[in-house]
């Protein structure tokens, strides 16, 4: 009898697989939800090429059924979305479901509603595979799929660029959601609260295996977060230059994730914090930079020699979504300006480069598409040039009506990319009009910004030069000249980044707070460099740098002869500026004021004339009598960008060094002859011996009157 029913059984199975049906749409149903409302159990309803929404496209459901879902030719081609009239859930599934009923190779878009979502599920488990969700927008949770009592199962799927207002930016799951998720990529992602890509909540823990988590962002858990016990499970999963710290959070003490064979890694600090801190050396887990062909592209395969390849990890597993892509043969592309290198345009040459490569710029200006608003992300390159920034020159071109900038280093670049040599040159935009670097760390070395300009049309305008937000960059040996600002940093502005600045020097720039450079809510550390010349606009207390809510360092800085504003300001709480071995002098409204103006004679700290060889001519190296020499002050250190230039190089009578003979000078020598207390002396002191009599004395002070006002009008001054 057993046998008779179990015959009976294969017969019906078969009888079933033999007379299903494949329902094609818009063949023969007009809609999505007419092809399912045909279908029996077993039938596969097959989507052709295009873009469904509308009625009958959205607010759908299984009914229960155990059939497919699927398109021809794959979710590039299959989209559903939401339309002007029709904004609701596009999916649901909510008639206990199991893996029998199916959705595959379709894209859902939308939608951009507070309570929907691209697929609500409610105790039902569907199997969901090779499917994309992306530019969902949601006001509360679950902005790409809402789960709640199921054991959904989701392979291959993709979760792009989905945000929700509150928590669970592409993945909600609560009340025993527990689903098992593989080979899934979460990128760019976002939630305001909790968990930029999944949230976790009322005992829902999912199981995930070789899922990547890029680029995802949320105030706390920027990929994962979970509470009320619920424990995820992670296996083989990739975490990747996440926007926040804490990659996955525990709102609650009875919340366990468990990570076996994990990579976390973090540009801006490690990743493994808060309730998995102590995992991070336990169960082959680590943080080590993954090197992906080309996140650019959503290339997430890996280069050859990753740590995420099972031969190069002490798991002996593929850790993350995709194995081996690219491989390591580093070569060198070279560029010339008329388009005859080994590519067209310098993009180009970003864009076909791995990992490692060199990119050469040849003499001459570059101009047009291709060679400007250039895009770098996830790569370590070298973008170099022939002879320097005085022979290759970016002319960006940018204009209020046609906004261009230079370079956006975007999320994965860190130190080891340099992008040296180079001139960018009249860019126009909101912010990093020449160089912008958002959640990345490029080196930017031995480069000149000159002429270009952040607009605060829609509140921005920082960083006109150089714009670094959450960033570690290192700025070396750089020359900013003529930028405009109009907000802060008219050289460079640094946001939420612990940039280091060495080297600079900074003239004649403007910013309407602060003209060289803006460090704003985390510290940067500022070394050897020069400004001169730069105009402050706002209030007269407004400084060349400005400070805002954050420590900072300044190391051998040498700040002159600034026109408007006070050497440093600070804004806002909590700012602290410590500086050492530097001079401050001759600044329009002040050089040791406000907050510093206790460490004036402190650490090194000065304000005496530089003796710069020659401001007419912007001339910044020093006299060989110049304070800031090594030889000559207390710290026994250079100050400034610029060392020794010329030797004994003053004008005579010029008793203040800015390089005039005039009222400046005689006050000068009075203050220091008969001054209570005494006044700064001549620098050098030969330039005070008008009359060149070896001595500085009351007969100097009448011979340069005499100069300057006898009637006639007398000798000119002599000096030894």
């Amino acid at each position: 009898m057993r046998r008779v029913l179990l015959l009976i059984l294969v017969i019906l199975i078969s009888f079933q697989t033999i007379f299903a049906r494949t329902i094609r749409v818009p063949g023969d149903s007009a809609t999505i939800q007419a092809g399912i409302n045909g279908a029996d159990s077993g039938d596969t309803v097959m989507v052709g090429d295009g873009v469904y929404s509308g009625e009958g496209n959205g607010n759908m459901s299984f009914l229960g059924k155990a059939i497919v879902l699927t398109s021809e030719n794959g979710p590039e081609y299959t989209i559903v979305k939401v339309s002007d009239d029709y904004k609701g859930t596009l999916f649901y599934f909510s008639s206990n479901e199991d893996t029998t009923s199916q959705i595959q190779n379709i894209t859902f878009r939308g939608p951009f509603s507070f309570y929907d979502f691209s697929i609500a599920i409610n105790s039902a488990s569907p199997l969901i595979s090779n499917c994309c969700f992306e530019g969902n927008r949601n006001g509360t949770a679950g902005g790409g799929i809402f789960c709640r009592k199921s054991n959904a199962v989701f392979r291959d799927c993709r979760y792009f660029s989905i945000n929700s207002n509150e928590s669970g930016g592409a993945l909600t799951l609560i009340d025993s959601c527990c689903p098992q998720l593989s080979n899934c990529v979460f990128f760019d992602n976002s939630a305001y609260y909790y968990g930029g890509a999944i949230y976790c909540d009322s005992s829902s823990s999912p199981s995930l295996f070789n899922c990547n988590f890029v680029g995802n962002y949320a105030n706390m858990g920027s990929s994962v977060a979970c509470h009320a016990n619920s424990s995820p499970l992670f296996e083989n999963c990739l975490f990747a230059y996440d926007l926040s710290a804490k990659v996955i959070h525990c709102r609650s003490d009875d919340c366990l994730p468990q990570l076996f064979c994990c990579n976390i890694f973090n540009l801006l600090e490690s990743g493994w914090t808060g309730c998995i801190a102590d995992q991070e050396s336990l169960n082959s887990n680590m943080s080590e930079r993954p090197y992906f062909c080309d996140v650019g592209e959503l290339e997430f395969t890996v280069l050859e020699g990753s740590p995420c390849l099972p031969e190069n990890n002490d798991c002996g597993e593929l850790i993350g979504a995709f194995g081996e892509g690219c491989s390591a043969e580093y070569r060198t592309w070279r560029v010339f300006p008329d388009g005859s290198g080994d590519v067209s345009t310098i993009q180009q040459a970003i864009d076909s480069a791995i990992h490692g490569d060199t990119i050469m710029l040849y003499d001459g200006i570059y101009s047009g598409d291709g060679n400007r608003d250039l895009h770098l992300k996830e790569k370590t390159l070298i973008i170099t040039t022939l002879n320097g920034p005085d022979y290759t020159i970016l002319d960006l071109e940018g204009s209020s009506e046609n906004r261009h900038y230079g370079l956006w280093a975007e999320i994965g670049v860190d130190t080891n990319t340099v992008i040296e040599g180079v001139t960018f040159k009249n860019g126009y935009n909101y912010f990093g009009s020449g160089i912008f670097c958002h959640y990345s760390s490029p080196t930017i070395r031995n480069c000149k910004f000159v002429e270009n300009l952040a607009d605060n049309t829609y509140g921005e305008g920082y960083g006109a030069g150089v714009s670094l937000r959450y960033s570690q960059s290192r700025v070396e040996s750089c020359y900013f000249a003529d930028n405009t600002a109009q907000s802060s940093g008219g050289g460079i502005c640094c946001y939420k980044s612990e940039a280091i600045i060495d080297g600079c020097v900074f003239v004649r720039n403007f910013g309407n707070n602060a003209s060289a450079i803006a460090v704003m809510w985390q510290p940067a550390h500022v070394s050897n460099c020069t400004i001169f010349g730069d105009t402050v606009g706002g209030s007269d207390l407004n400084g060349v740098i400005g400070i805002s809510h954050t420590d900072a360092y300044f190391d051998n800085c040498l700040i002159a002869f600034n026109t408007g504003g006070t050497a440093v300001h600070t804004f806002g709480t909590a700012a602290n500026p410590i500086i050492n071995c530097c001079n401050f002098y001759g600044n329009a409204n002040g050089d040791w004021t406000e907050l510093i103006a206790d460490q004036l004679a402190q650490n090194g700290n000065m304000s005496e004339n530089p003796c710069f060889c020659d401001t007419s001519a912007l001339n910044l190296f020093l006299a060989e009598y110049s304070p800031c020499l090594t030889a000559n002050n207390s710290c026994g250190e250079n100050m400034g960008a610029l060392g020794l230039g010329c030797s004994h190089h003053y004008v005579c009578g010029d008793a203040n060094g800015d390089r005039n003979v005039n009222l400046l000078d005689v006050l000068l020598m009075v203050t220091h002859l008969y001054g209570v207390p005494q006044g700064a002396a001549p620098n050098p002191p030969e330039a005070g011996d008008a009359n060149a009599d070896g001595a500085i004395n009351l007969l100097d002070v009448l011979y340069l009157i005499d100069y300057l006002y006898g009637v006639p009008q007398g000798p000119e001054p002599l000096c030894p």
